[in-house]
């Protein structure tokens, strides 16, 4: 029987706020990637994701696959850099106007071949033997009809017909200022044109098809439970002479090692931080109870015994996860519920045969039983909420750890007397695993 209550309540509030901070002082995401050397050697690894047409693309943030060291390149340190998805940067020397010196700088390639098109902010660029044409506006003084004035120009325009017309005259491509599709399609034409291989390069991150990923996991569980013991149930009338009766209970904590299963799909058609998974682990509680009831009205009656709690549990714990960045180890969060099935349950009452005599010479006797006395609520139902974080590993297999709290309550009842008791149960695990 499930019973949920408010401190539950605002348990998941806290944690839920915890997890905002958290996201909020997150670090910068990071891609598989690479660098090229000035020599031209190309080390793969990890590349710091900025936007496209940010002024932080002028420094490469770059963590080694094999190394783990983090360093940082300017445009005078490296010739290109790139991610796994496609985007890629070189650096090229340019000068910003004739008074200014020439300086090396990192530009984004949109289509790279013998004829490529780079763009370093809002600016547009031509890239053809070694040599950097700017596509930008120019004013111009012109004659006409006697008089003269200003006439803003797209310079674009002479430089595409330069560049094109001479080996493609029959290309054609608008009279008029171009966006950067059309830009994108004149250039691939001219390649096309003279044969020439060409890669469009994307300006952002794509997103990959969401993933589905198997992981097993096991750890320490320390569980803080209360269960139900017996006492003295005590009538003068002698009817119910020495009786056990379930009226006390017990504190007790176990520290289990429980292995689990799981599926884990990743949505990154919605986002590259979010994950819907589930686990399943199947463990046991195992327990022996000492007691002693004590005749009040006959001082000289002792009747020992045990009780023991034997209870196979099935726990399904299906959950959301949220990622705080992208880094190598990346942190997350999650939420969730679980569900508990038990099977095979047991719980035995034990007492060891006594004799007694009153002060009238009767002769009185407890016998031995051993039966089921305890039943558990078949569908207990809690909720659960972690931190942990992604490890890197080889290729596709990776690794976590979490640290994971649980919170739920439970009913057990006892036959044949209908006595009840309303556990709360609650749980600190630390867990690592494996995902491939």
């Amino acid at each position: 029987m499930l019973i949920v209550k408010r401190t539950s309540v605002k348990w998941c509030l806290c944690v839920g706020f915890a997890l905002l901070v958290a996201n909020a002082a997150a670090q910068k995401s990071y891609l598989k990637g690479y660098i090229v050397d000035i020599k031209g050697d190309t080390t793969r690894g990890w590349v710091r994701e900025e936007l496209p047409k940010s002024r932080k693309l002028q420094t490469c943030h770059f963590r080694g696959e094999n190394s783990g060291v983090y360093a940082d390149y300017s445009a005078s340190q490296l010739k290109a850099y790139g991610y796994e998805n496609g985007r890629s940067l070189v650096a090229i020397s340019y000068r910003k106007d004739s008074l200014a010196a020439p300086k090396m700088i990192f530009m984004e390639y949109l289509v790279s071949s013998k004829l490529s098109l780079l763009r370093n902010k809002d600016a547009f660029f031509l890239f053809k033997s070694a040599q950097l044409y700017p596509l930008v506006t120019k004013d111009k003084e012109v004659q006409s009809q006697g008089r003269r004035y200003i006439k803003t120009t797209l310079v674009f325009q002479d430089v595409i017909h330069n560049l094109i017309k001479p080996e493609c005259p029959d290309l054609l491509y608008r009279k008029s200022q171009m966006i950067k599709d059309e830009l994108i399609d004149v250039v691939k034409a001219y390649n096309e044109c003279i044969k020439s291989p060409y890669k469009v390069h994307l300006s952002s991150p794509i997103k990959s098809k969401n993933r589905l990923h198997f992981y097993v996991q096991a750890g320490f569980q320390q569980i803080n439970l209360t269960l139900p013991t017996y006492g003295q149930k005590i009538d003068p009338t002698g009817t119910y002479f020495n009786v056990p009766y379930l009226a006390t209970t017990d504190n007790r904590a176990y520290r289990l090692f429980i292995p689990a299963v799981g599926v884990e799909w990743r949505l990154s058609r919605i986002t590259n931080r979010l994950s819907l998974l589930a686990d399943v682990s199947i463990f046991q509680i195992n327990n022996v109870l000492n007691f002693r009831f004590d005749n009040y009205n006959y001082q000289k009656d002792f009747i020992d015994g045990q009780i023991s709690h034997a209870y196979t549990l099935t726990r399904i714990n299906p959950a959301v996860k949220y990622h705080f960045n992208r880094n190598l180890w990346r942190f997350y969060g999650k939420v969730g519920a679980v569900f508990y099935s038990v099977k095979d349950e047991s719980s035995n009452l034990t007492q060891a045969e006594t004799s007694s005599i009153n002060f009238l010479g009767d002769q009185r006797t407890t016998t031995t039983s051993n039966n089921e006395v305890i039943n558990v609520s078949k569908k207990p139902f809690g909720l659960t909420a972690a931190l942990g974080v992604d490890i890197p590993g080889l290729k596709h297999l990776g690794g976590f750890a979490e640290l994971k709290t649980e919170n739920m309550s439970i009913e057990f009842t006892s036959n044949p007397t209908g006595y009840y008791w309303k556990n709360t149960f609650s749980a600190v695990s630390f867990n690592l695993g494996v995902r491939f």
